[in-house]
Parts: structure tokens; sequence; C-alpha cells
């Protein structure tokens, strides 16, 4: 048997260190144990990108993980853009204690991807924003206010999970879109607020204390965000914001029989 050094082991997991990540905090921990665990929520600011990077496909929204502003397991200390991985305690560690980093590296090679270990607790990231195209005021028109093509949307690491994206637009009502792309498109001559409500399929809940009930009795299904939409940034393309949340399997019922 190796003895392990309590400096080598993940404060989260209380195993051994695998995949090391170093936040700026200086806190070590396990790539999948930050991801799981570190504490997000839409009221904290996102971390807003060029409209023209918006990913193609789920798993290029799951890699900019890496980028996002996330709270220390810990100490709660905001780790800055990110966390970084540490190749030199992986490899220190991978010396150290062959038999028990080739179990660890046994394990993460067969569990489920995106899965935690703690009560199912998964980490989704959401992005959304707006693109956008301004139209040039014709020649000798006595318009003055320019018109504006937008389009707001809304795409997430695990499109699977996620029932409908409900689009609430000042002077234009309610827009729900119930499968991917959710998106919704108009024109106007003015920028505007948008409320933007995810809601979580039937069997999940939001592991967050910002998450609500929807309109038809579902039981933590909801969180919303707020959405200014940017026609002059990044050249006056558009932007999107990234955010990082937590859900789970769950009900009222299953989360009422846990509490007891």
């Amino acid at each position: 048997m190796e003895a392990i050094h309590k400096d080598d082991l993940c404060t989260l997991c209380e195993q051994l260190l695998y995949d090391p990540i170093v936040t700026t905090c200086q806190h070590l921990f396990c790539k999948s144990c930050m991801e799981e665990h570190a504490l997000g929520s839409l009221p904290d600011p996102a971390i807003l990108f060029d409209v023209d990077t918006i990913p193609a496909n789920n798993l290029q929204i799951a890699n900019l993980l890496n980028v996002l502003v996330a709270r220390c397991p810990v100490c709660h200390t905001k780790s800055g853009p990110g966390v970084t991985p540490s190749p030199e305690k992986c490899t220190e560690l991978r010396t150290k204690y062959p038999i028990a980093y080739a179990e660890r590296e046994a394990k993460a090679a067969h569990a489920e991807p995106g899965s935690g270990g703690d009560g199912g607790v998964q980490t989704i990231t959401v992005c959304i924003g707006n693109s956008h195209q301004a139209v040039p005021i014709p020649q000798g028109s006595s318009e003055t206010k320019r018109e504006h093509k937008w389009a707001i949307f809304a795409k997430s690491s695990s499109d699977d999970v996620i029932a409908y994206v409900r689009f609430s637009i000042p002077g234009m009502g309610f827009y729900p879109a119930h499968a991917p792309p959710f998106r919704v498109a108009g024109s106007g001559s003015n920028t505007f607020s948008a409320k933007v409500t995810v809601v979580l399929k039937a069997g999940y809940i939001w592991d967050s204390e910002h998450a609500e009930d929807t309109t038809g009795g579902g039981y933590k299904r909801a969180v919303i965000a707020q959405w200014d939409m940017d026609f002059g940034s990044y050249g006056g393309k558009g932007s999107m914001g990234l955010w990082r949340l937590k859900f789970k399997p769950g009900t009222r019922e299953s989360e009422e029989a846990s509490q007891e």
C-alpha cells in the first residue's frame, strides 16, 4: 500500500489528486471535482465573448469551462479567468504514487462524462447572447434612427436535459423555444433588456439557490437570466456571456424526502 501525504489529497473527494488544477488562490483540486463543486449562478457577472466564437457543438461549449470565472469551493474566492492545469504536479503524483494514480486513471476512464459523485450533481455551461447587424439608413431618407437586425439565443453543454427556453422581450411578449437551437430573431431601432428563462426537463432540478419553480408547477426547474442586448461590442456583431451552473436528478418529493 502507498502512504499518501495529506498535501497530495484533494480536499473535496479526499482521494489522491487526479488531473490536478490550481486556482488563483493556490488551492489544488482534481479537475473533475472543481468542475462539479465550483459555485456558480446566473446572477454572477458573465464572461463576455465575441459572438463569432459561438461554439459549434456541445463539446466545444464544455471545453470553455476553463475560461469561466468560478468560486473556489474552499475559500469562495473568485478564481480569476478560470483555473490552471498543473502538469508538473501531475508528473510528481504519477511518480510518487504509481499504483494509486493508475487506479484513479482507470476509474476516470470508465466514469460517465459529466457525471459527479455528489448526489448525481452535474455541471452545465449555459451560453446566452445576441448577434446583431446594423441596417444602413438609405441615402436621402428622413429617418434618423438606425434599424437593427438581431437574434437572441441560448445554448448549453447539455441540450438533452433542457426542456425549453423562454425569451421575454419588451413590447413583443413571450417566445418559447422547445428545441435547439433556442433562438428568436427580430428587428427594431432600440436596444432592450430581455429575460431568458432556461427550463430543465421533468426529473431534473437546478442545484442553485436562485432556481425557481415553473408556472406549471415544475419544482426548481427554471433559472432566469437578464440579457442586455448588445449592438455595439466587437465591431457591432454582438456578444455572448457564459455561466456555469449545477443540476441534478430530482423532484419536489425527492428533495423533501432527502431533507427528512
